[in-house]
């Protein structure tokens, strides 16, 4: 029988209290102390209490083996108010009162891990120097910087990384961003060097965003198989999830109750892998189950027909509130890879329509050479750089897409989402005279623009919203020196004259650490994956979109005059 997994909604909140420094001068005790404060009362992350997610990472800190100085941070991790949890618990005025009660070391983490965006530390763990023993980092409460060790960097890190693995969903959309982020933290982690630290999570790799929403996809079409009793096809799935990704627990045990169900004996090695890893984590990842389910789990480990007798027990809990994301609709690209992409976005709720197209595959780099668009592209070089030299500086205008940069990127728009800029492309005849001969270019929610990237400027790394897209590059002028470009674990320089297609939902980063610009021609194609009737249905569903967005806001607006004026404006012929 295996250990039995003490889950965080189990614990006695009395077994941190002996290892802590002492008392605050209220005399009271840690938690006695938060829940004075209304800890119990604030809301973090759907019905659950801000306490309820303060002990939940300072136990998974615990389970971790991390040193207890970073334990008690964990405890006290967001009291004072973050970038993304917006409510103060304690006023940074009685940092005094928390340095008493968890010792001045865990409680100037919990202060930096507060006041220091997580952008910093993350990107210095991803990309810094190795060889640093201090690094400036900026203090957003006195709008400066503070100087810290790199253990520091080390402890914040980790800190963030039980966080967020206290608090994930795999339901919602954002679970592939929530995976992707975890990955890269814990990898980050590893390679910037664990110090005199414990690596909190030795046996995470890390993963992009296509593994992490095609990870998804396939666990959350398992276990809808697994609900109607397709066994084969339950397996199928769950094996190509842990093809992607084999260190989270849930889909090992899932595994383990559909092989309950067949013939073979694979059931006890996956039983007992899923397991293993539920103790290393310290916690589940799929919140639909039960802390007490999942231990309930660990006690039929030994019988394959105590095993079997959870599928009914999990299903109920699964399935409560979900909405399925496979309707019977066939295999294949058309129509069952569609109608999972529409199913996909209505389970969504409110949140932003779901920008991943189910099942497509995914590299970061693809040969330009082997699409006649590129090719056309580079033969028509010396013509389109004459044309585009020829731009006045004052035709491009700041890029407007909310993604951080440094210097200047500046764009001169030729199609915007599928908008044809008729003076634009006036200036530019050879490039619209290619875009009009390749109507799989002028896409509803594609761009071309030409892309000024100033001297000594630099786009952060982030992901291009859709996955049913490639973006193509030609490059026009490429200054020499350190000018590039990063897709996930690629570096790659442009070659004036010729293309580079990349895959832009991958994360990437640009750079120009030159003293001169840098410019390029930016189309976005199909992918080459998808059917023609796909690239159709999806772009009727993107027009269909926009226009019935711009209908109402149009109404919005008309109700918004006549509040304001006593009656609405009339519609324009």
């Amino acid at each position: 029988m295996p250990k039995r997994l003490m889950f965080q909604s189990e614990l006695q909140r009395t077994d941190v209290i002996d290892l802590l420094p002492g008392r605050c001068n209220e005399g009271k005790l840690p938690f006695d102390f938060l829940i004075g404060r209304g800890a119990t009362h604030l809301r973090h992350a759907g019905s659950r209490s801000l306490l309820d997610h303060l002990d939940g990472t300072r136990r998974l800190l615990e389970v971790w083996k991390q040193d207890l100085h970073l334990q008690h941070a964990g405890l006290f991790h967001s009291v004072y108010s973050t970038e993304s949890y917006h409510h103060s618990l304690i006023p940074l005025s009685e940092r005094d009162t928390i340095r008493e009660l968890i010792g001045e070391q865990a409680e100037r983490l919990a202060y930096l891990f507060c006041v220091v965006p997580r952008s910093q530390y993350l990107s210095l763990a991803r990309f810094g120097p190795r060889e640093a023993k201090q690094v400036r980092l900026h203090d957003t409460n006195f709008a400066g910087d503070v100087v810290v060790g790199v253990d520091d960097v080390r402890d914040l890190v980790t800190l963030y990384l039980a966080n967020i693995v206290e608090q994930p969903n795999p339901e919602t959309p954002r679970f592939g961003n929530w995976l992707q982020d975890v990955s890269q933290a814990a990898a980050a982690l590893r390679s910037f060097g664990a110090g005199d630290r414990r690596d909190p999570l030795p046996f995470v790799r890390e993963l992009d965003r296509p593994e992490c929403c095609e990870f998804r996809y396939q666990y959350l079409r398992g276990c809808d198989a697994l609900s109607d009793g397709l066994i084969d096809e339950a397996i199928d799935h769950i094996e190509k999830a842990l093809v992607i990704c084999d260190w989270l627990p849930d889909p090992w045990l899932i595994l383990a109750i559909a092989q309950a169900g067949s013939n073979g004996e694979e059931w006890h090695v996956s039983s007992r892998k899923g397991f293993d890893l539920l103790n290393r984590w310290g916690t589940a990842w799929d919140r639909n189950i039960s802390h007490r389910l999942w231990d309930e789990f660990g006690a039929t480990l030994t019988s394959r027909d105590g095993l079997a007798s959870m599928r009914p027990k999990l299903i109920d809990q699964h399935m409560v509130g979900r909405k399925r994301l496979v309707h019977n609709c066939g295999e294949g690209p058309w129509p069952g890879r569609f109608m999972d992409y529409l199913q996909s976005m209505s389970s969504n709720g409110d949140q932003q329509m779901s920008g991943w197209y189910p099942s497509l595959p995914s590299k970061p780099i693809y040969e330009s050479r082997a699409l006649s668009i590129s090719r056309l592209l580079e033969d028509n070089f010396p013509k389109i750089k004459s044309e585009v030299e020829e731009l006045s500086g004052l035709s491009y205008h700041r890029e407007a897409e909310p993604i951080p940069r440094k210097g200047d990127w500046d764009v001169f728009f030729l199609y915007e989402q599928g908008r044809r800029n008729d003076l634009n492309c006036s200036q530019v005849p050879t490039i619209a005279k290619i875009i009009d001969k390749h109507p799989a270019v002028r896409r509803e929610s594609g761009l071309v623009y030409i892309s000024r990237l100033g001297a000594n400027s630099n786009v952060a790394p982030h992901n291009g919203p859709l996955n049913s897209r490639l973006r193509l590059h030609l490059a026009l002028r490429v200054p020499a020196g350190d000018c590039g470009m990063r897709v996930g674990n690629e570096t790659l320089r442009w070659s004036e004259g010729e293309c580079i297609v990349f895959d832009d939902f991958v994360e990437h980063e640009v750079w120009n650490r030159t003293d001169q610009e840098r410019l390029v021609l930016l189309m976005d194609l199909w992918h080459p994956e998808l059917t023609d009737t796909e690239r159709e249905a999806i772009d009727i569903l993107q027009r269909f979109g926009n226009k019935r967005g711009f209908a109402i806001a149009k109404y919005w607006e008309r109700n918004r005059a006549a509040c304001t004026n006593g009656k609405a404006p009339l519609e324009e012929d």
